[in-house]
């Protein structure tokens, strides 16, 4: 700098430090030189010498400022838009114990440790704006604050989350907007004083829990990545009466339910609503406004949703079993599946095997007390039809002269089926317990499936004879028809029966039975 230019300087200098009054304000702004050569002791000297209350120096280039003589008056400082570096600058400085309010925007500040420190004399100071630096923060330290720091505005800065853990305690106001913080610690200490938090333009993947902050009025998350907040972020929230939440990425799902409706159960300002609160997720719902987003409670509560199915499931089953008891359903299913075994068991049958002994399609076995039924109801059914089936009776076809059961043995034997009419009239037959026997024994040695049982009218177990044995046994094993005394039951049993012949005599049998 000019040697004249520094002559003026301590002229101005000494006039001003000479003069017994104190200037309120004194702004120096873009203060540079024309020449390559200057002082800087006589530089710094001068500004460390006045009598004023508010300096402002900007956009000068100032790399340092010396501490001021004891008895300054400095009450603000403003050095926006200089050059000035942390690791020197005021650091043990102890005669600014009036200052009130220090500004180092836009500074060239690094170490957020040095910051801390510069402040510890600074008994008075209230206010501290460090935005627009390269401050950062790599581990845990001790900082050194002065306790009656309010203020403090770190914006535009490159810290992250550990700088919770090192703040001023009965801080009111922070700023922490665009730098590198992800999440807020649950536990954050000496910060229940804290009125404003601004946290706009993060990286945050949650909301601070409110419980950090039991004084907080005003938060700015603005521009972050959360996708949902806590559902119960506004219970924890008791005193909070400003919120700008706006330009995040919602993910609009049940956990979001609660938020959308913020505007409705709180009287908190939302900055921005509605416009800026969009769904961002699902695809579907992008761009959809969170006022206009809805979810029911059955949707979002699995409880709910599993007691109204399990109700609607109850109800059902109790209309279809009131339904199967008044028409009968069950009783119809079983024929069916009766019909469709007896088919699947005839198709793969090897009809020439079976039928190479066989003259009658069916022996009947009943109980003389039971004929009457036989006779109006079974042969017509079976005889009287278009391919009419050749039955066979013990009153018909036993030959005169033989033995009974040597004409029980033959009539079965040349028989395809054995047809068992079952009745309390049955179990109380001898010779119905023959035929019995002696068809169940070709089952078992011939390894075949030729008995069918036709429940005539319903049998107590404790009807039945113990030396009935088999037939319980056969009754607990075997599928058997049912006679249904409702007539429009009847067709479908007569069905069932015939399928469960189901079988062609050749013609070489019918010609020998002839």
């Amino acid at each position: 700098m000019h040697k004249k230019f520094f002559r003026q300087v301590q002229i101005r200098s000494s006039v001003i430090q000479h003069s017994k009054r104190v200037l309120e304000t004194l702004i120096f702004r873009r203060i540079g030189s024309s020449v390559f050569y200057y002082n800087p002791p006589v530089y710094y000297d001068f500004f460390i010498k006045l009598k004023v209350v508010n300096l402002t120096i900007s956009n000068s280039g100032n790399k340092f400022i010396a501490c001021p003589e004891q008895g300054n008056h400095f009450k603000f400082i403003d050095l926006t838009d200089n050059s000035i570096t942390s690791d020197f600058f005021f650091q043990d400085c102890k005669t600014l114990n009036l200052l009130e309010t220090l500004i180092l925007q836009q500074n060239e500040l690094h170490q957020f440790y040095k910051l801390s420190t510069m402040t510890r004399y600074m008994t008075s100071l209230k206010h501290l704006d460090a935005s627009q630096n390269q401050l950062t923060l790599d581990a845990k330290t001790n900082c050194l604050w002065t306790n009656s720091l309010k203020k403090l505005n770190l914006s535009s800065n490159r810290l992250t989350d550990l700088i919770f853990t090192c703040l001023p305690s009965n801080l009111e106001v922070l700023d922490v907007e665009k730098n590198n913080i992800y999440i807020v610690p649950q536990r954050v200490n000496n910060l229940e004083m804290l009125r404003e938090l601004y946290l706009g333009s993060n990286k945050l993947v949650r909301l601070p829990e409110c419980s950090n902050f039991r004084n907080l009025e005003i938060l700015y998350v603005e521009g972050n990545s959360y996708q949902e907040p806590s559902s119960n972020f506004l219970q924890n929230c008791s005193r909070l009466t400003k919120l700008n939440a706006a330009s995040n990425p919602f993910a609009c799902t049940c956990h979001l339910r609660d938020f959308s409706r913020i505007k409705e159960n709180t009287q908190v300002e939302l900055v921005g609503w509605p416009e800026s609160y969009q769904c961002f997720y699902p695809v579907n719902l992008r761009g959809t406004l969170l006022k206009d987003f809805y979810l029911s409670e059955v949707m979002c509560n699995p409880v709910l949703l599993l007691l109204i199915i399990l109700s609607s499931i109850t109800v059902l089953a109790v209309v279809m079993g009131l339904t199967c008891h008044f028409l009968d359903l069950p009783w119809y299913l079983r024929m069916i599946y009766q019909w469709t075994q007896v088919k699947r068991r005839v198709m793969k049958t090897d009809l020439q095997q079976l039928h190479e002994n066989c003259v009658y399609h069916a022996f009947v076995s009943y109980s003389e007390q039971d004929s009457g039924w036989v006779k109006e109801h079974l042969l017509p059914n079976l005889e009287e039809r278009e391919n009419p089936f050749r039955i066979c009776l013990h009153e018909r076809h036993f030959i005169p002269g033989k033995g009974i059961i040597q004409n029980i043995i033959s009539c079965i034997e040349k028989s395809y089926k054995s047809i068992f009419i079952l009745s309390p009239n049955f179990v109380q037959s001898e010779w119905c317990h023959y035929e019995l026997y002696f068809a169940q024994h070709r089952v078992l040695s011939e390894q075949s499936n030729n008995l069918i049982l036709i429940v005539l009218e319903p049998i107590p177990q404790y009807m039945i004879p113990s030396k009935y044995y088999k037939l319980k046994s056969l009754m607990a094993k075997m599928t058997y028809l049912e006679w249904p005394v409702d007539k429009s039951k009847q067709r479908l049993f007569w069905a069932n029966l015939q399928a469960a012949i189901g079988t062609k005599i050749t013609a070489e049998t019918e010609e020998t039975l002839l």
